[in-house]
């Protein structure tokens, strides 16, 4: 198991110059949020734009599109009722990252469906992770990286987190060889593999453990991904960096939130492209 460093990062991050426009920096489509969850979207839209994506459009819920509207002026959204224009956003997107929020309803089923039915990359998380159990037998053929914790891993694989908690890395690896999927399993030491090739992070503080998180590792992974780089490398540049921008508040922060990592990123980026860190 490789380490990842700040090295290996900087490797890994796209390079920019002046020729370069906001459909060159990447399309990534958000599917995102509910009624129930009306603020998700906003979280892993804000996340994707913060890191880097020159386009973020939020598939969401009507009424929760009323509120992301109000909120963030830089994203583009719409309505994921909207069966025509969803297929258009899908199809014009680089990365597709969905599931943060959508809830675990029939609906939810057939957007996850409907987004594994395209030839995208995929970042999958939380309630996309619930629903993929019904997906497995479609997923081998897609470019795909799935986000879960212990707890989701548990759903996913049918056995307790205490066993998962114990037998980290070989579980991980087992899932993503036999799916042909990318895994990035959360926790005090997370694990990133391909089946082949896994990746630990030692970085991450317990001041980061607030609502959110999870929504803003997926935003951040899609706009890496979106850029260009393989998802691979974008979940593992993904997770580095927002778990670094966590230490690097956490030194003079009591707790640290998922807005505070996302007003922060573009600073910890630029920073490990020049070498700061």
């Amino acid at each position: 198991m490789i380490t990842i460093t700040d090295e290996m990062v900087k490797k890994a991050l796209p390079h920019r110059d002046n020729t370069f426009d906001k459909r060159k920096n990447g399309k990534v489509l958000v599917i995102a949020g509910s009624d129930r969850y009306p603020t998700t979207g906003l979280i892993v839209g804000n996340a994707a734009m913060r890191a880097g994506a020159g386009l973020v459009t939020i598939a969401t819920s009507t009424y929760a599109r009323q509120i992301i509207s109000s909120n963030l002026m830089e994203v583009m959204s719409i309505s994921y009722e909207d069966n025509k224009e969803l297929t258009r956003q899908i199809e014009i997107a680089d990365t597709v990252a969905i599931g943060s929020g959508i809830d675990r309803t029939e609906f939810s089923k057939e957007l996850l469906e409907k987004a594994l039915n395209y030839d995208k990359k995929l970042v999958i998380d939380a309630d996309g992770i619930f629903l993929l159990k019904n997906f497995l037998c479609k997923i081998k053929t897609k470019d795909i990286v799935i986000t879960p914790h212990e707890g989701e891993f548990s759903n996913l694989i049918d056995l307790s987190v205490s066993v998962i908690s114990e037998n980290r890395q070989i579980l991980a690896e087992d899932f993503a060889k036999k799916y042909k999927i990318k895994l990035l399993l959360k926790g005090k030491n997370t694990i990133i593999t391909d089946g082949n090739n896994t990746f630990l992070l030692d970085k991450g503080s317990y001041k980061m453990a607030t609502g959110g998180m999870g929504d803003c590792l997926t935003g951040i992974i899609a706009a890496m991904s979106a850029s260009g780089i393989s998802l691979l490398d974008a979940a593992i540049s993904g997770a580095y960096i927002h778990s670094l921008t966590a230490d690097v508040l956490s030194k003079n922060m009591y707790t640290v939130l998922a807005s505070d990592i996302i007003n922060n990123l573009p600073y910890v980026i630029n920073d490990i492209q020049n070498g700061v860190i």
